[in-house]
């Protein structure tokens, strides 16, 4: 998106029909505010970014300071020929023709599926995943770049030499990678076999698809190098000595499966947020029911966990699936809010919110996390955002299920909305491979446009904090909320209502800044205003001084959350003159004048 004046570029991957053999193309629109509160959708009929035989699983890489978009996908420009991952760029002289740049490839297996991200030292940053033999096999992640110039078309190699192995024990197609704010700083999360990393052994077939870590692996240099990874998970395994109490000696009761999401804060620290399964070692077991949690590193360095969201199992959920999953994070530099969207699947067994094949629907859920003290630890409890249920008897008939997945956060939401896309499946369920579930049907890909205010409103209304839940046996990096997750605790974090300050109503969208403003009316006569902004919660005082510079009224000297506040000053018994008040939090201070004129 591009501020204001906004432009969503979106891209997906498009089958010519309903055989899976069929040809299958990359393709993009742009979607544009139309000014009557309706959208432009242009070009339309979408663009295709090649025109080659087949290509998928795409992703885009985003310039937000041009405005300007590079997919990314794997392609084969023929019938036979191997795959590739590549990216394009719009050719300057030709409207809608694209020029390629492809990975090299000096690997024994192809590397396709590939994710990307650009990074503000214009660079295409992309890691991509090995076609391995078999489903449970380990695989490498390797990544690349490019160095894009949009004047000449060119999507130049700015890689020294072949791609970079990250690693070669990685576990599923779910790799995400996300820049700091200068682009110098990488992240990529990548979910990890513990059977690689730990020798751990669990089951005897096709198993280690379930039992893997999570670990974020970061380049200080844009992608020129890499450094030792941080395992973010760090699940406690199976403890033989507790044998043969088999609950006891299980461990950790979660692992990760398929779904990782990434992303840097203003202040460029990390928030990672991952699935987790119910996972049973020694009866060699892994569920659907699961949980989203985030993590990352508070001012001691020490790891914490929180959990996003909890969806118990409710009945069969697609493959490659989980009860709640696929997070997609993105932070608002504006407002300093953190939020995530996710799928969800609640239809519970009373009702009949699922497919003929058995599958139940899911639909797409948003949550947020506070700015300040609180960004990463606190979550409102999610809104269901689509909320469309099968109510009729039987279950849905294909074409009439209404199942939203795989859903995308634009990371340059700026401004007052969330831009999303997501696919709606009109029969749940993978339709395709060796093992459908349910038809094929074909499927729109929607773009859907919320106002970030109209969220906020219904979390005020909800009043509730996500309660946390800890991750590991031991409660380990547990993070105790000291409200015991009562909103009353912490309302008005979102819309500047301050009980314990008796403040007045502030914007709903708080900025993420140490601010203090002006008084108004001012000259001013007996009361007069005065606002202030927080960045953070913390110890704040807010004081009148006249000009000999003796302090003769403190309006505020205490504990503030973060956010918007308005305190008034009452000059009843003081003599007109000029007068003088600070603002002091968090080792800032901030002086303003006043006049007083009875």
């Amino acid at each position: 998106t591009d501020g204001e004046d906004w432009n969503v570029y979106i891209v997906w991957t498009k089958l010519t029909g309903l055989d899976q053999g069929n040809p299958r193309h990359v393709v993009y629109t742009t979607v544009t505010d139309d000014g009557a509160g309706g959208f432009l959708i242009d070009p339309l009929p979408q663009v295709q970014f090649e025109n080659g035989y087949r290509s998928g699983y795409t992703t885009l890489a985003y310039d937000s300071p041009n405005a300007v978009g590079y997919g990314t996908f794997h392609y084969s420009p023929a019938s036979g020929d191997p795959w590739s991952a590549v990216a394009v760029i719009e050719n300057p002289w030709v409207p809608n023709l694209f020029n390629m740049g492809t990975v090299p490839n000096p690997f024994a297996n192809e590397h396709i599926w590939p994710h990307s991200v650009f990074g503000n030292t214009n660079h295409v940053h992309m890691t991509m995943h090995e076609l391995r033999v078999g489903a449970a096999d380990m695989m490498q992640i390797t990544y690349y770049r490019f160095a894009p110039d949009p004047v000449t078309g060119v999507m130049t190699p700015a890689h020294d030499g072949d791609p970079h192995v990250i690693t070669d024990m990685a576990m599923n197609i779910s790799t995400d990678i996300a820049p700091n704010s200068t682009g110098e700083q990488l992240a990529a999360g990548i979910v990890m076999a513990r059977f690689g990393t730990l020798g751990e052994v669990f089951g005897e077939s096709d198993d280690t698809q379930w039992n893997n870590d999570m670990y974020v692996f970061q380049s200080p240099d844009a992608g020129v190098t890499w450094e030792e990874p941080i395992d973010v998970t760090q699940f406690i395994g199976p403890i033989y000595d507790a044998l043969p109490d088999t609950n006891a000696a299980n461990g950790d009761t979660m692992r990760v499966y398929t779904d990782v999401s990434v992303v840097y804060d203003d202040e460029d620290d990390l928030h990672v947020a991952f699935t987790a399964g119910v996972f049973d070692f020694f009866r060699v077991a892994a569920y659907y029911e699961s949980r989203i949690f985030h993590w990352m590193l508070d001012d001691n360095g020490d790891d914490v966990w929180t959990q996003i969201n909890y969806q118990p199992w409710v009945r069969q959920v697609e493959g490659w699936a989980r009860t709640t999953d696929r997070p997609s994070l993105y932070f608002d530099d504006d407002t300093g809010i953190l939020w995530c969207a996710m799928e969800v699947c609640d239809g519970g067994p009373d009702t009949t919110d699922f497919g003929e094949s058995g599958i139940v629907n899911s639909d797409i859920f948003v949550t947020a996390s506070p700015p300040g003290e609180y960004n990463g630890l606190l979550w409102t409890t999610p809104v269901n955002v689509t909320n469309t249920k099968w109510l009729d008897e039987g279950p849905a008939p294909v074409g009439e299920c209404r199942a939203e997945s795989d859903v995308s956060i634009a990371l340059d939401s700026d401004g007052d909305y969330l831009h999303m896309t997501y696919l709606l499946d009109l029969d749940a369920g993978t339709g395709i491979g060796t093992a459908p579930e349910g038809e094929m049907t074909d499927n729109p890909i929607v773009y859907h446009r919320i106002a970030k205010q109209d969220l906020l409103d219904i979390f005020e209304a909800n009043a509730e904090w996500q309660p946390n839940y800890p991750m590991h046996v031991d409660s380990t990096g547990f993070w105790q909320d000291p409200g015991n997750s009562q909103w009353a605790e912490y309302g008005g974090f979102f819309t500047g209502n301050r009980e314990e300050l008796s403040v007045g109503e502030g914007s709903g969208l708080q900025p993420n800044e140490f601010e203090l403003k002006q008084n108004y009316p001012n000259p001013f006569n007996p009361s007069t205003s005065i606002e202030f902004s927080l960045a953070r919660a913390g110890m704040v005082k807010l004081a009148v001084y006249n000009v000999l510079g003796q302090e003769i009224a403190t309006l505020v000297d205490r504990r503030v959350n973060a956010g918007t506040h308005n305190v008034t000053f009452m000059a009843d018994e003081l003599p007109s003159g000029v007068y003088f008040y600070k603002l002091s939090a968090d080792g800032n201070e901030k002086v303003r004048k006043m006049v007083l004129m009875k």
